[in-house]
């Protein structure tokens, strides 16, 4: 099924002192949605980047004032980017256990800041579901609609969509075009004239939702079983084609841009990870070919083992010169967790 995964709002914060004018781009945002004829799957917010200046204890204040303001508590909001040295690092599993609604992300400034984010974050003992709205972002912020991996680095007013559309993408490989971009002209019409200076483009990302599942397209098109050999060739023909919709499309584009393999999202990729088929190096690997990073991967709390696979992650960020993201769910024991929006994930082998 076909549908607008989120329309994201980047709310802009003119003072962390004041954040008074918050609620008028709140309001907008509302305005937005209900005049557009589009109805998406759900509604983000993305505030800026948090001051590396700000004290800890006014930065959770801050971030709960703002949350009070929300014109509606099912509205995901992403407002704690931060760097790696921010002071307000600590405060994460505070901020994050308040709601279910809130996300965040952790730019990796410095290799030397992995063991201090794996003590602070991944050794904790908190509940599995908070890690899956933490990630760690590689080499720059990114400005996309796609959670957690996110920031408004431009501190600008705006939106962005993200769509559910692997059934499209199946049509265009096999050869008819017309439905995609027919969709991608619904949306474009829908929007009108009057926002279109706000819109700022769709992230073209080729994202999962459990059945709808983009290891079952790659598998289908290219003949391979996601995890053995045929997987790096076929993730990377299929970033391509990617690359030709967006080339092709009349609406813009932000944010990744790149096929997704979140394993906590795709039934498929779930059952590869459960019979051992997909293994951890190699889904590390699979990011060299323009996947945008590890993501929904549960895995045994080890510091050593988490250490390492930062490192690699940003290695691997480093040799692509390109923004990727790392989300993983520590678990102390078993071969599965439960999360409260993931349903059961299973732990990755090494």
């Amino acid at each position: 099924m076909s549908t607008i995964r989120s329309i994201t709002f980047f709310i802009p914060i003119e003072n962390w002192e004041n954040t008074e004018k918050i609620e008028e781009y709140f309001n907008k945002s509302l305005q937005i949605v209900n005049s557009i004829k589009l109805r998406p799957w759900t509604i983000r917010y993305v505030l800026p980047p948090i001051p590396t200046d700000i004290n800890p204890e006014k930065c959770v204040k801050t971030i709960f004032r703002i949350y009070e303001k929300l014109p509606d508590k099912k509205i995901m909001i992403h407002p704690l980017s931060i760097e790696s040295g921010n002071k307000c690092l600590d405060k994460i599993p505070e901020i994050l256990s308040s709601t279910e609604n809130l996300y965040t992300t952790i730019l990796l400034k410095n290799e030397k800041d992995i063991l201090n984010i794996v003590e602070k974050i991944y050794l904790k003992d908190l509940n599995p579901s908070l890690y899956t709205r933490i990630s760690i972002t590689h080499y720059n912020m990114v400005q996309t609609p796609y959670f957690p991996s996110t920031s408004n680095i431009k501190n600008i007013y705006g939106f962005s969509f993200a769509l559910r559309y692997v059934d499209l993408f199946m049509n265009f490989l096999e050869g008819s075009k017309s439905k995609l971009f027919d969709f991608l002209r619904e949306i474009e019409k829908n929007l009108g004239t009057e926002y279109k200076e706000d819109f700022l483009g769709i992230d073209y990302s080729l994202s999962p939702w459990m059945e709808e599942s983009v290891a079952y397209l790659i598998e289908k098109t290219y003949n391979v079983i996601i995890g053995e050999t045929g997987s790096y060739n076929a993730v990377y023909n299929l970033n391509m084609k990617i690359k030709d919709v967006i080339e092709n499309s009349s609406v813009g584009s932000l944010g990744f841009n790149e096929v997704m393999l979140p394993v906590g999202e795709d039934d498929l990729l779930k059952e590869r990870v459960r019979d051992g088929v997909l293994r951890l190096g190699t889904l590390e690997g699979l990011s060299t070919m323009c996947v945008v990073g590890l993501d929904m991967v549960a895995i045994m709390k080890n510091k050593d083992i988490l250490t390492k696979i930062f490192s690699d992650m940003d290695k691997i960020s480093k040799v692509k010169r390109k923004s990727i993201g790392t989300r993983i769910i520590p678990i102390s024991e078993g071969e599965t967790i439960r999360t409260n929006k993931f349903g059961e994930i299973p732990v990755i082998k090494l």
